[in-house]
């Protein structure tokens, strides 16, 4: 129920709708309308949040030979919206949202939940549903130039291996049994990147299923680049 549950997810596609199956609950209200070429507004449908919630917007797709971002920008706690840029300008593309309750809207979820916890709580859940990894060449802070890429943190060991396919894209191979519902719908991830030896880096996660998901790195001119990568994911896992 909405009232034992604190995070909320989302993808869009580029034109606006809601990826069907997406949400683990449902939470937006229609679809998003744009404007001003990629800006997307949407609205929450009322009584999910009382106060601002806590959100996040990553890209849903890679887009080859240029860099890419999402911004959102929490208006009230029940519209926000997002901005999409490719190669530095605006852009239309998919993108991904998750939000958490925030404030008095957090505390009273909590509170309610108390009595049922044993119940409700996943048995094995890593660290409050969050995960980290890093990886490079022979350590993180160095840039991965061949298969297989060394994962130096693996925060849940959830992560099993990581595959550099070509300059600048790498797999990173998850562990199945980890994903506590066995569909990605309540998870969302972000990454961050630097070339090391030369200068910053971005990074953008696509292709994210259960058993996998995919990085592309780029330097700040859009070429896609050989990284260190930190990747970061918040859902439900074992």
């Amino acid at each position: 129920t909405l009232d034992c549950t604190d995070t909320f997810s989302a993808s869009f596609t580029s034109t606006g709708a809601v990826v069907p199956g997406s949400e683990n609950v449902d939470w937006i209200l229609g679809f998003a309308t744009i404007t001003d070429t990629s800006k997307f507004a949407f609205t929450i449908n009322t009584g999910i949040f009382s106060v601002k919630p806590n959100c996040s917007a990553t890209m849903a797709s890679d887009v080859s030979g240029v860099s890419q971002s999402a911004v959102i920008d929490i208006t009230s706690n029940t519209t926000m919206s997002v901005r999409t840029l490719a190669g530095g300008g605006k852009s239309a593309q998919p993108f991904t949202v998750i939000c958490q309750k925030a404030g008095i809207d957090y505390i009273g979820k909590t509170a309610k939940a108390v009595a049922s916890d044993q119940n409700l709580r996943t048995p094995g859940l890593v660290n409050g549903g969050i995960f980290s990894a890093s990886f490079g060449g022979t350590s993180y802070r160095n840039n991965c130039t061949a298969s297989p890429c060394t994962v130096s943190t693996n925060h849940g060991s959830i992560v099993t291996t990581t595959t550099r396919t070509s300059t600048g894209v790498y797999v990173i191979n998850l562990d199945t049994s980890k994903i506590s519902d066995g569909t990605t719908n309540n998870i969302i991830c972000s990454c961050s990147s630097v070339q090391w030896g030369t200068g910053p880096s971005t990074c953008t996660i696509y292709n994210f299923s259960t058993s996998s998901l995919s990085v592309t790195t780029r330097n700040s001119g859009g070429t896609v680049v050989d990284s260190g990568v930190q990747v970061m994911c918040q859902g439900i896992f074992k």
